[in-house]
């Protein structure tokens, strides 16, 4: 039997055909439900790693021109500390938000994108 729009679906004389169409269209949501959910919560990896390593060469670039090598040094022993405190000091010193906005930004973008990832998902 040649189904050729909604209606013949609907006016079937048996009703197994518009059951197996739902079953099928339901399975196909789920799947995309899936692609979509994992490439935003590719996109937040990709945020936290991208713009972390891009955050963290412009709080050593700060350093450097602070203090030179030498608090280069220190800054990658004490990576977390150099992470966080080196965008609020452009941001006091130097009036510069932008490795502030790279350095959290990043952050917040990920975590939004892994969320909505997740929603999307949907899968307990």
């Amino acid at each position: 039997m040649k189904l050729k729009n909604f209606l013949d679906i609907c006016t079937c004389s048996s009703s197994v055909y518009f059951y197996v169409d739902i079953e099928r269209g339901i399975l196909m949501f789920k799947k995309i439900r899936k692609i979509i959910g994992s490439l935003f919560i590719i996109l937040a990896g990709l945020s936290f790693v991208g713009l972390g390593i891009w955050g963290f060469i412009l709080s050593l670039q700060i350093l450097n021109y602070v203090g030179g090598f030498a608090l280069i040094v220190i800054g990658f022993i004490f990576i977390p500390i150099t992470y966080t405190v080196a965008p609020w000091y452009a941001v006091v010193e130097f009036n510069n938000f932008f490795p502030l906005i790279i350095s959290y930004g990043g952050l917040i973008l990920g975590y939004i994108f892994g969320l909505l990832g997740t929603l999307i998902i949907g899968e307990k």
